[in-house]
C-alpha cells in the first residue's frame, strides 16, 4: 500500500491500541478498544430503529495481515446480535487510502459484512446484516478528514469565496440524548483568518437515517474557545456513513458549505 495516508493528531480519539507478540509464532498483533455507534435499520420499512454504542475488541494481526473483531449490538426491543469474525483478510485499497475486508459470515445471524479501517486515522466503519432484518452501519468515529471547504463573507459579498481542501471534519455521538460534538479542522474564514487548527461545537442535534445520519442545529452554539458562534449547521452524513455534506454560518458573518470523504475517492 502508499503510503498515502496522512496522520492526523487529533484531541479526541476513541480507539486505543497496544501492541503484543506472541512468541510461539512470533506475530506481531495489535489489541484496538473503543466504541462503536451503531445504527441499525429495518430493512422492511428502510427507517432507523435503534443507534447504541458499543464497547468492541479488534485484533489486527500484522503478519498475517488479518482482523478480527467482536463486539454486540443492541436492536430494537431488547434484541441484540454480535459481530464475530476471526482472521478475515485485509486488503490495501489505494484509492480509497485504506484497509478493506469482506465476509459473507459474521456470526450468529450476521451476513454480508463490509469493513473498512484507516491506521492513520483511526477510522473504522463496518457494515453488515443481522438476521436478514436489520442493516447495521457501525462508526469508531464519524470522521471526515478529506473535507472541503468554501466560506463566503455576508457582509462583503464582493469578495472571493475562501476555499480550504484540506480541512477536517469529526462528529462525536452520544446516543444517550441523541447529541454531536463537531469539530472542524484546518480552515480559514477568509483571507485574514489565517488558518485556524480546530474549532469544537457541544451538543447539536443528531438524528440517525436509513443510510447514515444528519446533524442540525435549533440554537446559536457557542464554540469551546469562546471565540465562534455557529448561528445555523446543516451535515447529512450518507453512502452508510462514507460521505458528508452541508451548510454553516459562523458568527452571522460567514456561510459556507462543506463536502468530504471518510476515505478518499
Amino acid at each position: 500500500m502508499r503510503k498515502a495516508f496522512s496522520i492526523i493528531t487529533l484531541a479526541l480519539m476513541l480507539l486505543a491500541t497496544t501492541a503484543c507478540s506472541d512468541d510461539k509464532n512470533d506475530d506481531m498483533t495489535y489489541q484496538i478498544q473503543g466504541l462503536f455507534v451503531n445504527n441499525a435499520v429495518k430493512i422492511s420499512s428502510n427507517q432507523s430503529v435503534r443507534v447504541s454504542s458499543s464497547q468492541s475488541n479488534i485484533y489486527w494481526n500484522l503478519t498475517t495481515s488479518t482482523m478480527s473483531i467482536n463486539y454486540t449490538v443492541p436492536l430494537e426491543n431488547g434484541n441484540t446480535v454480535t459481530l464475530d469474525i476471526k482472521d478475515v483478510e485485509l486488503n490495501p485499497n489505494n484509492t480509497l487510502e485504506c484497509y478493506t475486508f469482506e465476509t459473507p459470515n459474521g456470526g450468529n445471524g450476521i451476513t454480508a459484512v463490509k469493513g473498512f479501517y484507516s491506521p492513520d486515522n483511526n477510522s473504522f466503519l463496518i457494515e453488515f446484516t443481522a438476521n436478514d432484518t436489520y442493516r447495521v452501519i457501525s462508526a469508531a468515529q464519524l470522521l471526515f478528514p478529506y473535507l472541503k471547504t468554501t466560506i463566503n463573507n455576508i457582509e462583503k459579498p464582493e469578495d472571493p469565496a475562501k476555499v480550504s481542501n484540506n480541512a477536517t471534519l469529526l462528529i462525536d455521538v452520544d446516543p444517550t440524548d441523541m447529541t454531536a460534538d463537531v469539530t472542524i479542522f484546518k480552515f480559514s474564514l477568509d483571507a485574514n483568518s489565517g488558518i485556524i487548527g480546530a474549532v469544537k461545537f457541544l451538543g447539536l442535534d443528531i438524528e440517525a437515517t436509513a443510510d447514515g445520519y444528519r446533524v442540525t442545529t435549533t440554537k446559536t452554539h457557542n464554540s469551546v474557545d469562546g471565540l465562534y458562534k455557529l448561528n445555523a449547521f446543516q451535515a447529512n452524513i450518507t453512502a452508510a456513513a462514507h460521505n458528508v455534506s452541508g451548510t454553516f454560518t459562523i458568527n452571522s458573518k460567514y456561510s459556507g458549505e462543506f463536502t468530504g470523504t471518510a476515505f478518499a475517492h
